[in-house]
């Protein structure tokens, strides 16, 4: 199968659900927040509040 979707994870899980035989499906790999329009930079500043280079750039890709 091998496919990428975007959206909603309960939307898609649901159409996941609807189009495949139960037991078809090894694996669903989900990663949220997705798409959030957050801001999540904070992890990557250190204490005194200077960005942490070695963390920025392994997200740089």
């Amino acid at each position: 199968m091998k496919q990428l979707y975007f959206g909603d994870c309960l939307d898609v899980l649901k159409d996941l659900h609807r189009q495949y035989p139960k037991g078809l499906i090894d694996l669903v790999y989900i990663d949220p927040p997705f798409n959030s329009k957050r801001d999540y930079s904070v992890i990557f500043e250190d204490i005194e509040m200077t960005d942490v280079k070695s963390q920025k750039q392994a997200f740089a890709d």
